[in-house]
Parts: structure tokens; sequence; C-alpha cells
């Protein structure tokens, strides 16, 4: 998950997951990162090892990244076919 905002004078590139802003300005010959937050991905593995070591259930399974899949192939396909993609009977457009 991530937004890039790009200005006269400069990039910023914000990546929700890892709680890190990318900035790239004009005036500076390299990136400047600054951290906040959690780190996403660390508590998301935490919680899935946790899942496995307590028996409880995953909150996200693997049906439900197929189904993430199959909406953003589906975007693709539409807007390859510049037209509604129909998917178990929800129309991405």
């Amino acid at each position: 998950m991530t937004l890039e905002i790009v200005g006269t004078k400069g990039v910023i590139r914000i990546d929700a997951l890892n709680s890190i802003n990318e900035v790239y300005a004009n005036d500076v010959d390299h990136a400047i990162w600054s951290y906040y937050g959690d780190n996403m991905d660390e508590a998301m593995i935490n919680d899935f090892v946790d899942c496995i070591l307590n028996g409880r259930p995953v909150p996200i399974t693997g049906e439900d990244g197929m189904r993430a899949a199959m909406v953003a192939l589906a975007a693709y396909e539409s807007a390859a076919k510049g037209r509604v993609v129909d998917i178990d009977g929800a129309a991405i457009v």
C-alpha cells in the first residue's frame, strides 16, 4: 500500500505497510527516509506465527488472497478491454 506524490520540487513516496516515507528532492542528491509507527509486516508475521502456535484460525485465509488476486486481474482485464468485467456476479469497472 503505497502513495507517491510528485511535485515540482521533488517526490514523496509513502509506504503504509513498512511505515516509511521516502523523499526525493531536487536540491538533495540522495533519498531521505523517515520511519514512523510499527512495522506492519512484522506484526502480520508475528500474528500468523501466534495463530499456528496457539491453534487459532488465521484472520486472512488463502481464499481471501485468491479473491484479492481475482479482483486485481479483473481490473487489468477491464482496463485492457475498456469494459466492465464480471467476477462472481460483482462488476469490476
